[in-house]
């Protein structure tokens, strides 16, 4: 009876290892690629839309001053 439970338990264990690496299947290199490539647009997008608002705001504050003056 002991050896069947050790026997039964060695086997789920293996079976649990078996499923577990086989749905930890490792990424492949252009998705990899893709996912660093989509990180660095995204930085990218938002140092331009920053950007795009401090030349919105220099531009206001020009056109603010010119105004005036005249």
């Amino acid at each position: 009876m002991k050896k069947s439970t050790i026997y039964s338990l060695l086997g789920c264990l293996l079976y649990a290892m078996i499923i577990t690496s086989c749905s930890s299947e490792p990424k492949e290199p252009e998705v990899t690629e893709m996912e660093v490539t989509q990180d660095s647009l995204k930085q990218t997008d938002k140092k331009v839309s920053e950007d795009i608002e401090k030349i919105k705001k220099s531009m206001k504050d020009l056109d603010d001053k010119f105004e005036t003056k005249n």
